[in-house]
């Protein structure tokens, strides 16, 4: 996996901060960053076959699934989860394979959750209605994130 390699980590944390930043900021990612992210993983994947280093190809490609499964909610909840998301972790999938990914989902998933019980308590006592407010997901990845690479 990339994130073997510290030149791989920095690409990583320089990936989550900008969709981070850009996701708090716009509440979407610029799908031109995932993109790029994906040519650089499939080049480097080449490039380690070519030179006979191990390449895992199931856990890359169970890796894009757990993004490619938030895009098709983003589909069926008509984006009441963004595909920014979801392009985001396919990046995280092609970087970091299955395990780390899930992991970093489901830490992200429990943050959120525990996020939104607190905004919901505390609307429900100023009397505020929040159903059509959103959080961005994405600077919720930093903590677990950061912490798989370097653990």
């Amino acid at each position: 996996m990339i994130s073997e390699f510290i030149i791989g980590k920095l690409i990583i944390v320089l990936f989550i901060f900008w969709c981070a930043y850009e996701d708090f900021r716009c509440k979407s990612i610029d799908i031109r960053i995932c993109i790029g992210l994906y040519l650089f993983s499939i080049i480097w994947y080449v490039y380690m076959a070519c030179t006979g280093k191990k390449v895992d190809i199931s856990s890359i490609l169970l890796g894009i699934l757990p993004g490619v499964g938030i895009i098709a909610l983003s589909i069926i909840t008509r984006s009441a989860i963004g595909s920014g998301d979801g392009f985001f972790f396919i990046g995280i999938g092609l970087l970091m394979g299955i395990t780390n990914t899930i992991i970093i989902m489901f830490v992200t998933f429990m943050i959120l959750a525990l996020l939104s019980l607190i905004l919901i308590v505390r609307a429900s006592f100023n009397n505020i209605d929040i159903r059509k407010n959103s959080i961005a997901m994405i600077p919720f990845v930093i903590p677990i994130g950061v912490y798989m690479l370097f653990k």
